[in-house]
């Protein structure tokens, strides 16, 4: 049977954008390999608890900061995160006694799915991330989240001392907000819906 031309036409778009789609999945997934994100969420929307999460996130940022100091390699941070959990629990639940002292805040190394995040100088494709989740008490107020390693959190990408762990495209990829960016960002989100729809 022959096809027709708008047959041929919606098959030959499905099939760029199934390619478009693996490549962009291709590139979130070697990002990720590289990246530690921090995800501080707050026990509620209440004012109060919101400005709690931010001072959580200050003190764990911080500790962070002196933990990580010179660190270059992705897995070396992994493993100081990891054997540090107690400590940064202890960070985050000391701040949580002399402003919130009904809360208390658990501390996981875990993978998560996050949206494309956009920032100052950088954005974030939609994916999987290893993640430090920081959850104050009940765990039920809107989020803060960014990258702990390498420090995206306090620096431009093309700046960071740990920029020579990216490749030029994978910076050039968190760095440019071009229309194809956009669009790839976008193609990556509705794959990540796609695979919690089929596998929630």
């Amino acid at each position: 049977m022959k096809l027709k031309k708008w047959e041929i036409a919606l098959f030959a778009a499905v099939i760029i954008a199934v390619l478009w789609g693996i490549n962009a999945e291709g590139q979130q997934e070697m990002l990720s390999e590289k990246l530690i994100r921090l995800h501080v969420v707050a026990d509620s929307d209440d004012e109060r608890d919101q400005e709690v999460k931010l001072l959580v996130r200050d003190a764990v940022t911080e500790k962070l900061g002196a933990m990580l100091s010179g660190v270059t390699a992705r897995d070396e941070a992994y493993n100081i995160i990891d054997s540090n959990l107690c400590a940064i629990s202890e960070t985050a639940n000391s701040v949580l006694s002399g402003v919130s002292p009904g809360d208390q805040a658990s501390v996981t190394l875990t993978q998560e799915s996050f949206p494309t995040r956009y920032y100052d100088t950088f954005t974030l494709p939609a994916g999987k991330y290893t993640s430090l989740k920081v959850v104050i008490g009940e765990g039920r107020g809107r989020n803060w989240w960014c990258v702990v390693f390498p420090p995206l959190c306090t620096a431009a990408a093309s700046d960071l001392p740990a920029a020579e762990s990216f490749s030029e495209d994978e910076i050039r990829l968190i760095t440019d907000g071009g229309g194809s960016t956009v669009i790839k960002f976008r193609t990556l989100e509705i794959i990540a819906k796609i695979r919690e729809w089929i596998d929630p």
